[in-house]
């Protein structure tokens, strides 16, 4: 593992000093010096990295039937011919590579997807917490015929922990380039959950989750992104799912979210269509059985048994900066010249150019993976608001044949 002091000064000698999302610590972690972070909630605009033209990935067939995995694009060669420069190890993980097999996007269908989690009762402490934190969001609604009122998003991003778990550098920003993004395509503030460092912890994001599912229903569209660290274990069924390899997210306060359970808690999550994002090292091992099915557009960083790297030079991990920066923000992910940007099209562009900016790196490429089963794409742009039915004319008692029966002294209907 390479300190991170050495990290830090290499990318003040170079600015393009990498250094390696914390995703994976395998062993107990470390105390390391305090970091000093710039966390601007909107990035200036900036002009693309630039590449060489890249074709379009071929899609290869899913390593699962029910699934739609885009196989990772050709790597695209950089400008540059010296080495790339070497990027540190993911913060509290002593080991280099995974022992794991490789699985493309992570998982397999051979289990049954598990049950969704039971929703909070009302009476909830946790709940009546995180409403008090978020009081717009707790009691912000849905109208079908205002669109922007129909998009929700979870977005987490965490840099800074608690106790001696080692930081990142560029997992906030990332989210907030992301909350930046949704703001400016007509998103409303009141329907984004933005979780950042200390407010990250594991109940403010399985209340974050809870909250996705309470608000949405099949006319909404949600998104849910997290970066920042993770766990993984090999050889150990740690949740009784009966994988050799398991995953967890790392919240802030250090109380970890195993993978199953992070499936279990998104099933309750149920819009129309939704897009969940995981930028973290092995991030495609969240792919677990359940995760994926029709209406979700599931995108991760890497494969299960690879790294993801950031990028302080650029205030991004290197995976956001070409997906969100860049395709999403900045407009340059617009494959088809129609003026927008889908997810899609913005995976498509940031796939290669994530895997050919960390070739030659300590861990390896990362090589980012999409499980694709919308029908349709997602696009962040609002669509335009449906006609509101108009209203029935009430006929005029005057008119012959229009009134209501009168019961006569006879006991006969008169019009």
């Amino acid at each position: 593992m390479i300190p991170l002091e050495r990290v830090l000064a290499a990318a003040s000698a170079t600015l393009l000093a990498l250094s390696v999302t914390v995703v994976s610590s395998r062993t107990a972690p470390v105390p390391s010096p305090e970091i000093a972070q710039a966390a601007p909630a909107v990035l200036p605009e900036r002009s693309p990295s630039p590449q060489p033209p890249i074709p379009s990935p071929s899609p290869s067939p899913s390593s699962s039937p029910s699934h739609a995995v885009a196989s990772p694009a050709p790597t695209v060669p950089t400008t540059p011919t010296t080495a790339a420069p070497a990027l540190a190890s993911p913060a509290g993980d002593a080991e280099a590579t995974s022992s794991a097999p490789r699985r493309s996007g992570g998982g397999s269908t051979s289990r049954p997807a598990p049950a969704p989690a039971p929703p909070p009762p009302p009476s909830d402490p946790a709940r009546a917490r995180f409403e008090e934190r978020f009081p717009a969001q707790a009691v912000a609604t849905q109208d079908v015929y205002e669109p922007a009122t129909t998009r929700w998003a979870l977005l987490i991003g965490i840099n800074e922990h608690q106790g001696r778990t080692r930081d990142n550098l560029t997992e906030r920003q990332d989210a907030e380039t992301l909350h930046a993004t949704l703001l400016a395509n007509g998103w409303r503030e009141d329907h984004i959950v933005l979780l950042t460092d200390e407010a990250a912890t594991r109940e403010n994001i399985e209340q974050g989750i809870a909250w996705l599912a309470r608000k949405t229903n099949a006319q909404s569209a949600a998104i849910f992104s997290y970066g920042g660290h993770t766990k993984q274990w090999h050889g150990e069924d740690r949740d009784g799912d009966g994988e050799v390899t398991d995953e967890a997210l790392w919240p802030s306060d250090n109380d970890q979210i195993l993978d199953s359970h992070f499936v279990r808690m998104m099933a309750d999550v149920q819009p129309g269509s939704l897009w969940i994002n995981i930028g973290a090292c092995e991030a495609a091992g969240f792919n677990d059985p359940g995760l994926a099915g029709p209406g979700r557009l599931l995108t991760f960083s890497s494969e299960e048994d690879e790294k993801s790297y950031e990028d302080p030079a650029v205030d991004n991990s290197v995976y956001m900066q070409y997906l969100a920066d860049e395709a999403l923000r900045g407009g340059h992910g617009d494959a088809n010249g129609d003026g927008r940007v889908t997810v899609e099209e913005a995976f498509r562009y940031a796939q290669p150019r994530a895997t050919s900016r960390t070739q030659g790196q300590r861990y390896g490429a990362q090589h980012p993976v999409m499980v694709d089963q919308l029908d349709g794409d997602f696009t962040l742009v609002l669509p335009p608001p449906p006609p509101r039915p108009r209203p029935r004319p009430e006929p005029s008692p005057s008119e012959p044949g229009c009134g209501l029966p009168i019961c006569g002294r006879t006991g006969q209907h008169q019009a």
